[in-house]
């Protein structure tokens, strides 16, 4: 009767734990990026981002679907005014993650 016990506590201590697991691992987030380089390609827009925490240097980006045309003026805007943007995304997304927004900062 013990043991039945503490394999049910233990199952359900172990399905706890994969629940918060997988929403822990959502890796989407704003960062605070300066504006290294821009441009289409391959019919995609591509954007080079330095992250003004050193969470990255340099990395490339992509527009998201849908929004290369409004991000891509966002961007180019934010150049012109030497300002940087705020940009959310899943760095875990490899090689190129998506930007899912993309604000003008100051």
């Amino acid at each position: 009767m013990m043991a039945k016990r503490i394999t049910l506590m233990v199952l359900v201590l172990m399905i706890t734990g994969m629940y918060f697991a997988t929403e822990s691992d959502a890796a989407e987030q704003w960062y605070y990026c300066k504006i290294e380089m821009v441009g289409p390609a391959f019919g995609r827009v591509y954007i080079a981002l330095t992250d003004t925490s050193s969470s990255f240097i340099n990395k490339w980006f992509l527009a998201s679907t849908g929004q290369e045309k409004e991000i891509l003026a966002t961007v180019l805007t934010a150049i012109t005014n030497e300002k940087a943007v705020y940009v959310y995304t899943d760095l875990s997304i490899s090689p190129y993650p998506s930007i899912l927004a993309l604000y003008m900062g100051n």
